[in-house]
């Protein structure tokens, strides 16, 4: 049956929609970290997601030079999923994760969102344990805030609270050439006091995604409308 030129368009509009809903290009889910329970250790995760468009670096937790960082970067297991964990002990000088994406040749990347789970736990009597995440990247050396994300927040009543789908829009940024690094830090909003499994969270199943630039999206649009044109 021959297609009306109207649902021809229409049928390559959707096609364009659903292209220009954005993919994910970078994925850490932490299975990747080496197990290890000692205190006050920088842990690195492997990407387990990288998409053609780019290569990237591992995601890396970072001290900040104290030794009172405690358990930050700690590779723990919360209900059969491995998470990079901190603790809330002297959470000073704004610990934080970072990974670098670099576009590959002739690649354009259109930044979408970042997003991760969260989780608190709080099992000592009375207080709370509950961060902050502060996101950051390299277009301004750090120095500004991309999103301030809200984590979640455990007590006495509800000693672990897990949080999936944390997110920050990213969709204002300028088109990337060329390498980018995102900062995630922690900023500790209570607790002052005991190990991870006692006053802590973590982060897991971190993604970055993008939007195909729109020429991409177009030449999608077309090659639908060509390939409904040869089978009339």
């Amino acid at each position: 049956m021959m297609k009306s030129p109207t649902h021809l368009a229409f049928m390559m509009f959707t096609a364009m929609a659903g292209v220009s809903q954005g993919f994910v290009i970078v994925a850490f889910d932490m299975e990747t970290m080496a197990p290890n329970a000692a205190a006050a250790i920088n842990q690195s995760a492997t990407a387990s997601t990288v998409h053609s468009t780019v290569t990237v670096g591992t995601l890396d937790s970072h001290h900040n030079g104290s030794s009172n960082s405690g358990d930050f970067g700690i590779s723990n297991t919360y209900e059969g999923s491995q998470r990079n964990t901190f603790s809330h002990r002297g959470l000073d000088q704004t610990p934080y994760w970072d990974f670098t994406v670099t576009p590959e040749v002739g690649e354009t990347i259109a930044l979408s969102s970042l997003t991760f789970d969260a989780f608190a736990r709080m099992n000592l009597a009375g207080g709370t344990a509950e961060v902050d995440y502060v996101l950051r990247w390299s277009g301004d050396a750090f120095a500004g805030v991309l999103a301030t994300i809200a984590g979640p927040q455990a007590n006495a009543t509800d000693r672990v609270v897990l949080v999936t789908g944390l997110s920050a829009d990213l969709s204002s940024l300028p088109h990337q050439t060329s390498a980018f690094t995102f900062r995630l830090e922690v900023v500790n909003k209570g607790g002052t006091n005991g190990v991870w499994s006692q006053r802590g969270g973590g982060i897991d199943n971190l993604t970055l995604s993008a939007i195909p630039e729109p020429a991409s999206a177009l030449l999608g649009g077309i090659g639908l409308l060509a390939l409904l044109r040869r089978r009339r």
